[in-house]
């Protein structure tokens, strides 16, 4: 028969320097960079170098929930199985290039590239090389790497936990009818939100390995309240919430507030009793005038900020650009502390005053030093707000302090992109 030519990727010398190319393809996949040293030369141990011609399966659909494949070199894609009714099949193949990966949902949380069946199909599509020069992969046992991480990673032990328990509320745990999204995954949620959804896969492992819940709030309870200690953030998985007063037990009196237009005129505000004491429940901390926004026009952008929490809340297809600018204007809003009860947050939406969070961290004692108008350090680690579930109740994931502001020191792009706001969409 003809005489098979082996790819180009088998001309490169094997080098010292592998192992070290190996560990950095590998450092991308979550929770393997949270390895100790000692369980990171077991990974390395366990670590297969395969290379492949042109045309050939790298590796077969029924092997792959079984292996962790990282492609070192070249390109590959999944093999369309053929239609039984002839036509083309409505779901485009995979592709990979250098630097990707394939596996079990654990380890690829990109749901499009994981050992997934997709609707339709038997079984997970084998995929091959395409490369003219070949292809070179790197393919772990996952009955070794479980072993592995479950010994050297406390992330993806928590994470097996969240897994397991998010299972067992989702089979004894029933919301309203209305919230029908309600047991949904972390990285399902987040794949709605503008910056947490643009995470890399291990990013977002770690994150999920820090949430808690889901947790039901009833409609019109307070999520968290004007003057308490931030100490959690909130993801949003079904329902709404908005910036406001509490509905229940209150009484009024008259005091000026902003409306969605900007502009300031008296209207009545909430007052709460428990224990004889009395809590002032108003959508902002009181600030003086020249801090609040005047003579803005119906057709502003912060009208139009409202427009656009409501498409998203109606769940219309998401857009970029329409992201962008809700988050700048509420970048503004936070800035100036000028909120309104007009604002909805939904499905994917972070709520949490993340300055105030990490401010907690960077302060060496905690002392009451003056920072800026007037306000003490003790005073900057606090709510300057009321968020309220919605007409239907929220249920959300829960970020403690504790956890979520080492993450975000470990993570300053994602610090950064959450910096200034209550809220990002």
């Amino acid at each position: 028969g003809k005489t098979k030519v082996p790819p180009l990727v088998f001309t490169r010398p094997t080098d010292v320097s592998d192992a070290w190319f190996i560990l950095n393809l590998l450092s991308a996949v979550p929770f393997l960079a949270s390895l100790t040293y000692g369980h990171t030369m077991e990974v390395l141990e366990i670590a297969n170098v395969e290379m492949f011609c042109e045309g050939e399966v790298v590796i077969r659909g029924l092997r792959r929930p079984d292996f962790l494949c990282v492609f070192w070199e070249g390109t590959c894609k999944e093999k369309v199985p053929n239609d039984p009714s002839g036509g083309s099949s409505r779901h485009p193949p995979c592709i990979w290039h250098a630097g990707d990966w394939t596996g079990p949902v654990s380890l690829q949380p990109d749901i499009s590239q994981s050992a997934r069946i997709l609707p339709g199909e038997s079984q997970p599509r084998d995929i091959i090389a395409v490369s003219k020069e070949g292809v070179k992969v790197i393919t772990l046992s996952m009955t070794d790497l479980n072993r592995i991480l479950k010994s050297g990673s406390k992330f993806f032990r928590k994470y097996l936990v969240v897994e397991q328990n998010q299972r067992r509320q989702g089979e004894t745990t029933s919301f309203s009818s209305a919230l029908s999204h309600a047991n949904d995954s972390l990285i399902d949620v987040i794949h709605h939100n503008s910056v947490l959804g643009s995470l890399v896969p291990k990013q977002k492992r770690h994150l999920e390995s820090l949430a808690e819940g889901p947790r039901y709030f009833p409609p019109g309870s307070l999520m968290w309240k004007l003057g308490d200690l931030v100490e959690f953030a909130f993801v949003v998985i079904d329902g709404t919430a908005t910036l406001g007063k509490n509905k229940e037990r209150t009484e009024t009196k008259r005091m000026a507030r902003r409306g969605s237009t900007g502009a300031i005129y008296n209207s009545l505000v909430s007052v709460e009793e428990q224990g004889g004491d009395r809590e002032q429940f108003c959508p902002i901390e009181p600030v003086e005038p020249d801090k609040l926004l005047q003579n803005v026009q119906p057709n502003s952008e912060y009208a139009r900020l409202e427009t656009v929490l409501q498409f998203r809340m109606d769940e219309i297809e998401l857009n970029p650009h329409i992201d962008r600018f809700a988050n700048k204007v509420l970048a503004r809003l936070y800035s100036r502390h000028a909120y309104t009860e007009n604002l909805v947050f939904s499905r994917g939406n972070f709520l949490g005053d993340t300055s105030r969070m990490v401010s907690r961290d960077l302060s060496a004692t905690g002392s009451r030093t003056s920072i800026g108008m007037g306000s003490t350090i003790g005073d900057h680690h606090k709510h300057t707000s009321n968020l309220v579930a919605g007409d239907e109740g929220c249920v959300v994931f829960v970020f403690p302090r504790s956890s979520l502001a080492p993450f975000l020191s470990n993570n300053p792009g994602v610090l950064l992109s959450l910096l200034g706001t209550q809220a990002v969409v």
